[in-house]
């Protein structure tokens, strides 16, 4: 027990020593800087860790704003393409309204989906399950024919241009008394035949389409006169025509049912 107390007692005045001459402010200080020091290079390193990580996530983040923007981008884009779709639509159906073409005929709006030129045929997307049938005409809103369905599916049709070699059918010049003979050339050419010779026409004169044969109704506009040849054997005269169905620049026609 007394060697307890006096170790006690040995102790205190040791400490007591120390702190009267600064060392254990010394030893403190030690210590603090120390702590100081690692603490600083921890947080240094989990400051860098945490940045690390955020650059994860913000770049994640980044990455899925740029996609849902190209997303919104494509539909905004689709939309535009409808909009632009039914803008046309309504300009061909205003011109349709124009030269009163609705009074005459039901009409069916259609768009051309395939070209084929140089086989004058073209295909449109309207077929059976829309009412349409062979043989029905197809014209612009302007009123000028383009052909007739020639074959029909049920979502789709195939037209036969005026141009096709297969196509024939009556027709009259403007301000005369005569029926002609309207006859495909391939190529987007036209011809008229049988053309009486005493009949004077000549290059501008407007050809339309005749009851006549019951294939096309009367008054639709087929073009103008661009030549005419004339034979001295022969009893008839022949004239090129520049149809005014120009197909390579159209995308929306009418079937007339």
């Amino acid at each position: 027990m007394k060697k307890y107390i006096i170790t006690i007692l040995i102790l205190v005045i040791v400490f007591t020593g120390l702190n009267l001459t600064g060392v254990i402010g010394d030893v403190k200080n030690f210590s603090y800087n120390l702590f100081a020091s690692t603490q600083k290079i921890v947080w240094q390193e989990g400051a860098k860790k945490l940045n690390f990580i955020n650059s994860i996530f913000e770049a994640k983040d980044s990455q899925d704003r740029v996609e849902e923007l190209i997303k919104k981008n494509k539909s905004l884009r689709a939309e535009l393409v409808k909009l632009q779709s039914l803008k046309n639509e309504n300009k061909e159906l205003q011109n349709a309204l124009d030269v009163e073409l609705n009074k005459e005929y039901e009409l069916e709006f259609s768009q051309i989906i395939s070209k084929n030129v140089g086989g004058d045929y073209i295909l449109i997307d309207k077929g059976r399950e829309d009412g349409i049938k062979k043989d029905q005409p197809v014209v612009t809103s302007e009123k000028v024919l383009c052909g007739k369905i020639d074959e029909v599916y049920d979502n789709y049709s195939k037209v036969m241009l005026i141009s096709n070699k297969k196509s024939v059918f009556s027709a009259k010049l403007e301000g005369k008394e005569i029926e002609a003979s309207a006859k495909g050339q391939g190529e987007d050419r036209l011809k008229l035949d049988l053309i009486p010779k005493e009949i004077e026409i000549g290059k501008g004169d407007m050809v339309y389409t005749s009851q006549l044969g019951g294939l096309y109704p009367e008054g639709l506009l087929v073009g103008t006169i661009k030549n005419c040849n004339s034979y001295d054997l022969e009893p008839y005269k022949e004239a090129e025509v520049e149809l005014d169905c120009k197909i390579g620049y159209l995308d929306n026609l009418f079937i007339l049912k």
